[in-house]
């Protein structure tokens, strides 16, 4: 090996990481910047938490034909698929959800049920009009002011809420034991 020699290989090197950087630079971010205190774990679902310039909420009323949470109000959102980045899902969510997509979303809660990861909460800025808004047949979209006190609210969604308020980055529902 002469110098030259070395020089070359060392400079092809330094160019071949440069373009993969770069090349990763463009690629979407698999996850948005972590809060402290949220888990690299990934769950089933995502939700988001529209969040209105008043300080309501806009959350979607289910039908009573929903397989989940029937009749009560939850934050809109649904199951990750495969090769999809939560980020993603909670986009696609929305846009199925709502034929809307907000800006930008941020990781806020993760949501356990029994000590087990089951989602990932965001939040971001619900549109400041809704009349726009394309809901799925048999469910619409509400605005609640004092979700923590509406009986509606689905009881998960009640703790994600209630951990978001207080700026914890992690809720933890325990199921009520049947007597």
């Amino acid at each position: 090996w002469s110098w030259s020699g070395l020089a070359t290989v060392g400079l092809a090197a330094l160019l071949s990481f440069a373009l993969a950087m770069c090349q990763m630079g463009r690629r979407r971010p698999r996850l948005t910047a972590m809060k402290k205190g949220l888990t690299t774990e990934r769950p089933k679902y995502c939700c988001v938490i529209l969040k209105g310039r008043d300080g309501r909420l806009l959350m979607e009323q289910r039908g009573d034909d929903a397989k989940v949470a029937k009749g009560k109000l939850t934050c809109f959102g649904g199951k990750i698929e495969t090769e999809e980045t939560p980020d993603e899902c909670i986009r696609r969510e929305c846009r199925e959800e709502t034929g809307w997509e907000p800006k930008q979303v941020e990781r806020a809660v993760d949501f356990f049920v029994d000590n087990k990861l089951v989602a990932y909460f965001y939040e971001a800025d619900a549109p400041p009009n809704t009349d726009h808004l394309k809901f799925e047949v048999g469910r619409s979209g509400v605005w609640v002011g004092d979700y923590l006190n509406d009986p509606r609210v689905s009881p998960w969604h009640h703790a994600a809420l209630k951990s978001w308020t207080r700026g914890q980055s992690k809720a933890n529902f325990i199921t009520p034991v049947e007597t």
